[in-house]
């Protein structure tokens, strides 16, 4: 994908359409197409589509960029999270910089994605 094509896709992921917003995110999941990552932080945070929220912690993980790594580790780690989202900021997580499930919070003592196991 070229840089010219990852700016059109922007808009895209502020549109009122669900589906729109989500197709997007998917389309920019590529290694080192940064350009959209402060929009897709965005939208794995705070997106009312769980579907659309799962698009953009998948493209965070798939464009590598560190600076996605606390939001991802504050989705994965927050128990009041949709068990699907939180496990889709795990692997996010575990692609960036190549961590283990250690690094990612497998020794804490509860599901192995720094939640408690009394959640589950």
């Amino acid at each position: 994908m070229t840089e010219q094509e990852a700016r059109a896709l922007l808009s895209d992921l502020s549109s009122k359409d669900a589906q729109q917003r989500k197709n997007a995110a998917f389309r920019l999941a590529y290694p080192g197409l940064t350009l959209a990552v402060d929009d897709l932080i965005e939208l794995a945070a705070a997106d009312p589509d769980d579907g659309v929220r799962k698009a953009a912690i998948y493209a965070l993980g798939e464009i590598g960029d560190p600076i996605a790594y606390p939001t991802l580790q504050s989705i994965w780690q927050d128990t009041s999270e949709p068990a699907a989202i939180a496990d889709a900021a795990f692997d996010a997580c575990d692609k960036l910089d190549g961590l283990s499930d250690s690094d990612c919070g497998a020794d804490t003592g509860g599901d192995g994605h720094g939640r408690p196991a009394s959640e589950f």
